[in-house]
């Protein structure tokens, strides 16, 4: 049986895969909005991905651990349902 035929296999899969495409187009727009329309300075646009990424940077392990103890399920779709 091909994995193609999994209904719900297709539905997550195509889910992650519009994620994914939405999150890269957020990645390249914002900075080029940031350049054109607001006139963003090299500098500025550091700060600008440093505030992106911190985040990432500060919450992974508290919210790493707080998964782990709990259901990983609704921690799944709270994070595919973020921006």
């Amino acid at each position: 049986m091909s994995i193609w035929r999994n209904r719900d296999f297709v539905r997550l899969w195509t889910g992650q895969s519009v994620s994914m495409l939405g999150s890269q187009m957020t990645g390249f727009a914002v900075p080029v909005l940031a350049i054109t329309v607001l006139g963003a300075d090299a500098g500025q646009l550091s700060l600008l991905r440093t505030l992106e990424f911190l985040p990432f940077v500060l919450l992974t392990l508290p919210v790493g651990l707080w998964v782990d103890r709990n259901a990983p399920r609704p921690a799944m779709v709270a994070a595919n349902a973020a921006p």
